[in-house]
């Protein structure tokens, strides 16, 4: 079975036309570095996945969006490597995610300090939700995970004051039909 290329996962992202027009679409953190780029502490696996980036033999593309200063902000990563190894890496990674209740993000010279909380996200996906303050600030967000055929669908989501999970889980369920449609027929 041949590998998913990376022009195959980039037409699965969604794009700037289908998220609507509150939402921009950034230079990838993928290509960031520096002090640009973000950082995580606190849970083993899931920081260590966080920090290290994709690894040798792994096709990675990401697409980053904003809606303003303020967010929200969400992140859609779709991976794919070879069988065996995907197998093993994607199970874990559920597993990492699956077991995680505090993780720091440190980003742009600024930290959060998030606790984490399984819940049911969506159909087929394991997610977190995620809470803590900048400042006194309410910050919350959404991670979520799925296995989409021979490719991991990452979705990253912060907002600022306010806990809702309805435009998280639109985005999220968006980018999961598109991700399927694309690279599983």
């Amino acid at each position: 079975m041949a590998l998913l290329s990376s022009a195959q996962l980039q037409g699965a992202l969604l794009n700037a036309a289908e998220v609507g027009q509150s939402y921009t679409l950034q230079p990838s953190s993928a290509s960031n570095s520096g002090s640009d780029q973000t950082t995580a502490t606190g849970c083993l696996g899931l920081s260590r996945e966080i920090n290290a980036g994709p690894a040798s033999g792994i096709t990675q593309v990401e697409a980053d969006f904003t809606a303003g200063q303020s967010g929200p902000f969400f992140a859609e990563v779709l991976l794919t490597e070879p069988p065996i190894q995907f197998d093993s890496d994607y199970s874990q990674s559920v597993k990492d995610l699956a077991s995680c209740r505090n993780l720091t993000i440190d980003s742009a010279g600024t930290s959060i300090a998030f606790t984490l909380m399984p819940i049911n996200f969506a159909s087929g996906a394991t997610a977190a939700r995620l809470d803590g303050s900048l400042q006194g600030v309410q910050v919350n967000g959404y991670l979520a995970e799925q296995r989409i055929g021979q490719a991991a669908l990452l979705f990253f989501y912060f907002q600022i004051r306010s806990g809702s999970s309805q435009q998280a889980y639109a985005l999220y369920t968006q980018a999961a039909a598109k991700a399927n449609s694309k690279l599983t027929s």
